[in-house]
């Protein structure tokens, strides 16, 4: 998988789903958050197993443009942007 995938405003429980099938395929990976207001521990523990899987064939993921949203997020969870993409978790 390559390109940029732009995330929705509510990456919550019913999102999990799609986003695991979406980066599935493997590749390097580009996500677009500007949109996103809604970011759960569903979607961010299938965003850490891509980023995890990548790192054992040096394919990375990137976030562009994260929304407040999703800095808020990631930040409840401790974490953000950068260290999610290093696989720093």
């Amino acid at each position: 998988m390559s390109g940029v995938i732009s995330l929705p405003p509510r990456c919550d429980t019913t999102f999990a789903d799609t986003l695991e099938t979406t980066l599935a395929g493997g590749g390097s990976a580009s996500l677009d958050a500007s949109g996103v207001q809604i970011f759960g521990a569903l979607c961010l523990e299938v965003l850490m197993g891509a980023v995890t899987a990548r790192q054992e064939t040096d394919s990375t993921i990137t976030i562009s443009d994260p929304s407040d949203g999703f800095i808020a997020a990631l930040n409840v969870f401790g974490l953000t942007p950068e260290r999610l993409t290093a696989g720093d978790f």
